[in-house]
């Protein structure tokens, strides 16, 4: 992941995405430039964080990047496996993950930690925005996902993109025996008794197993918590923190 800077904002992008699939403008927020205080600073973009500055700095990193309001589209989040196919913008109750084909309309997922998975098929201009923690994971957001894609816009898996933005690793993801228990052993590392989880392999994995080729899915390998000047992190900082956006638009450009 390379980062510029834009009106004061440091914004994330992948160099490979600008190669592969030029139509697909895919960009990541960090903390950087925006206008909250305290343990929301600075670019909080969390509205479920109770910081009265998220609507400025909504408004602040649109107008840096030239959006529109309408054109954003977000899912509500609540860490389960429901996906919408979406048309228009809008903010989406229930579910982890959208769907569209439609240009221009930007999907934007939330996270301080869990992962977003940005999945694009080329041939068909389809795109998935998933919100990836551990259980949306193992209730099988990233299996629903690729299937609403399959079903509804018959993408080729043989020439779909996938790109895992910045979440937490697993030497800052301890987790207890429950949680452990819904992932194969080789995703949980044991040390001094403390169980320790690789949500990003996981991902990675279940990306592959469903057809997806190696070459084509793209990993910075960014972990939220050991960044703190970079982003937030809700395990790092105990529940009190702001969010991030990712953001992945088709464009006109072909």
């Amino acid at each position: 992941m390379k980062f510029i800077r834009k009106n004061g904002l440091m914004i994330g992008i992948f160099p490979a995405a600008e190669v592969v699939a030029p139509q697909l403008e895919l960009l990541t927020t960090t903390r950087t430039g925006g206008l909250s205080r305290g343990a929301f600073e600075s670019l909080n973009l969390g509205s479920s964080t109770g910081d009265k500055d998220v609507e400025r700095n909504i408004r602040l990193l649109l107008e840096t990047l030239g959006k529109k309001r309408e054109n954003i589209a977000r899912a509500n989040q609540v860490h389960g496996a429901e996906v919408a196919t979406i048309e228009k913008g809008g903010t989406y109750e229930g579910v982890d993950a959208l769907v569209t084909t439609e240009k221009n309309l930007t999907l934007v997922i939330n996270t301080a930690d869990c992962y977003p998975v940005i999945v694009y098929s080329p041939s068909e201009r389809a795109l998935a925005a998933i919100h990836a923690g551990s259980k949306g994971s193992y209730r099988g957001i990233i299996d629903n996902s690729i299937a609403t894609l399959l079903r509804r816009f018959q993408i080729d898996l043989s020439n779909t993109l996938a790109f895992i933005g910045p979440g937490i690793c697993k030497k800052c993801y301890s987790v207890d025996s429950k949680l452990a228990s819904r992932f194969e052993g080789r995703y949980i590392s044991k040390k001094k008794g403390v169980m320790n989880l690789d949500i990003e392999q996981f991902i990675f994995d279940k990306l592959i197993s469903l057809g997806i080729k190696r070459y084509n899915v793209y990993r910075p390998g960014l972990c939220t918590s050991c960044n703190p000047e970079l982003f937030y992190s809700y395990r790092r900082d105990r529940g009190v923190t702001g969010r991030h956006w990712t953001m992945a638009t088709i464009t006109e450009a072909w």
